[in-house]
């Protein structure tokens, strides 16, 4: 019986948990809305291989820092890693991300979001990504703009 009523408690609480979050979604504001539309922007243009798309919207001040990199890589390194993977014939079959936090104050902004996709290399190998990022973003001349992110892999579901 006690067991009962805990599992029960239980599911009660996650359910609530789940509709807070996502009810959270739905009332955005129009800057948050704005930030990750400029998200999914950059997520699209990766995708179809648009680099110079993707690239518009990182402030030339970018540091991005994966977590199995020891030091962050500016703007230029990323650029030339990515051009480079992208001539080699590497594409993204399909990605979807899912927004965890859209914080937003003034100018300044983060997104904190869960990202998967399947890359495909030149011989047809498929992989798969799982990553979680937190993007910092800030509003220059009306337009939202990377200035740095930190993130990477995260560990697959136990088999």
């Amino acid at each position: 019986m006690k067991t009962t009523i805990l599992l029960g408690a239980i599911a009660i609480a996650t359910g609530s948990l789940v509709t807070s979050f996502s009810s959270a979604q739905i009332q955005w504001t129009p800057e948050q809305k704005a930030i990750w539309a400029t998200e999914n922007e950059i997520f699209n243009d990766f995708a179809n291989n648009n680099m110079q798309g993707a690239y518009s919207h990182y402030d030339e001040s970018y540091f991005d820092w994966n977590i199995n990199d020891p030091v962050p890589f500016d703007k230029g390194n990323i650029v030339k890693f990515s051009d480079y993977s992208a001539a080699q014939g590497d594409k993204m079959d399909i990605w979807a991300a899912q927004p965890l936090v859209v914080w937003v104050k003034g100018d300044l902004a983060y997104a904190d979001y869960y990202y998967y996709f399947v890359s495909e290399d030149k011989n047809g190998k498929k992989t798969d990504h799982r990553e979680r990022w937190m993007d910092v973003l800030m509003k220059e001349n009306g337009k939202w703009m990377i200035v740095g992110d930190h993130g990477g892999a995260v560990p697959g579901p136990s088999k």
